[in-house]
């Protein structure tokens, strides 16, 4: 039997395996309007941060723009919306994703399931990890970056993420 060690052109599947969260509408859900306003404001320092970085593509500076000016309109709805008020997260999040993808080392993953809204898997791959680092440290070091961005996850809700799939 003949073993194939490394990228196989004609696979239809995909897998992963990260130490992270897994990010969808419900993160975003029965939230009061203190978390969305500390999200927000979080969200647009990171990226204002991320503009002064001459280093980042002229797509995702432009990108980064539209996201700040998508944030000052919500910013605004929620000042005028009082109690619950639901954010549309989906192109927030997208835009923070590519920018999280250029500026750090963790993996990103989409799933795009029956519904239309996607599961976003952030976090590190465990080949990532130092050989001086020790789990314990590699999943601080995990969260910490994380938590600078959704800084109302709770460390229960990071873990191992496995996840296998075909692509018919």
């Amino acid at each position: 039997m003949k073993i194939r060690n490394g990228f196989v052109s004609n696979s239809s599947s995909t897998s992963f395996m990260i130490y992270g969260v897994e990010l969808d509408e419900d993160y975003f859900e029965n939230k009061d309007t203190r978390i969305y306003k500390n999200f927000l404001e979080n969200a647009k320092n990171i990226l204002n941060d991320g503009l002064q970085d001459e280093k980042i593509s002229r797509y995702l500076r432009e990108k980064i723009k539209d996201t700040l000016e998508l944030i000052e309109n919500l910013s605004k709805n929620l000042e005028n919306n009082s109690e619950n008020y639901h954010v549309d997260y989906t192109d927030l999040l997208d835009c923070l994703v590519e920018f999280i993808e250029e500026k750090t080392d963790l993996d990103v993953y989409f799933e795009y399931p029956d519904s239309s809204k996607p599961i976003i898997y952030l976090g590190k791959s465990m080949d990532k990890m130092n050989d001086e680092e020790t789990l314990k440290q590699f999943k601080e070091k995990v969260r910490s970056i994380i938590k600078e961005i959704f800084c109302t996850l709770s460390d229960s809700e990071f873990s191992i993420i496995e996840r296998c799939w075909y692509n018919w």
